[in-house]
């Protein structure tokens, strides 16, 4: 029954994947939505628990949530990967590796069909620290973003006219000493001062 809500699932986001084509969009981080998807929940494990505890519609709703906290907890796993080799991804591994076990404990309780007490105070600690982590998170992906889009230095044009003045002072300096005038010896020593000077 959990492979079956697995794969539902996964039609329903290459579906969603096809009707967005067209357009290439930015991909937007996973991450906003990982909060608001465990508060919903975590409602809905409240209203099954005091709701009615047996039945096909009851392990259905038992399995559904199971994938719903397994495709969550995917998404932290792939948020992590992206931080990984980062400082922010080292200071966060242990919280992040914490928080997936609980992640999984829920899992196993909702496949066993069990949901006690400890189950939905777990799962409202998953939420608080999910929300806390995801922030973080997406803190430092724009940090990142930040980094890869600062400025490089341009190196300063020079204006048109200024280079073609410089060319042509250079041009002039050449034919001075390719072509030296027949100078008086103290002339040719001024000119020879000059062109060191230039130098």
């Amino acid at each position: 029954m959990l492979s079956d809500v697995l794969k539902q699932m996964q039609e329903n986001a290459m579906n969603m994947m096809a009707m967005g084509k067209g357009k290439p969009q930015k991909q937007k981080s996973s991450m906003p939505s990982m909060g608001k998807q465990q508060e919903k929940m975590n409602q809905q494990m409240q209203q099954t628990q005091q709701g009615n505890k047996s039945g096909k519609a009851f392990s259905e709703q038992l399995a559904q949530m199971a994938a719903q906290q397994a495709a969550i907890r995917k998404q932290l796993q792939e948020a992590m990967e992206k931080l990984k080799g980062t400082e922010a991804g080292k200071k966060l591994q242990g919280e992040v590796n914490d928080l997936m076990k609980k992640m999984d404990q829920t899992e196993e309780d909702l496949v066993n069909k069990r949901i006690t007490p400890n189950t939905i105070n777990r799962n409202k600690d998953i939420l608080t620290r999910l929300l806390e982590s995801e922030k973080a998170i997406r803190e430092q992906e724009e940090d990142e973003k930040r980094k890869s889009e600062t400025a490089k230095p341009i190196p300063p044009k020079v204006p048109p006219a200024f280079e073609q003045y410089v060319k042509e002072k250079q041009k002039q300096t050449e034919l001075l000493r390719t072509v030296p005038p027949s100078l008086a010896p103290f002339y040719k020593k001024e000119v020879d001062n000059y062109f060191k000077k230039l130098k």
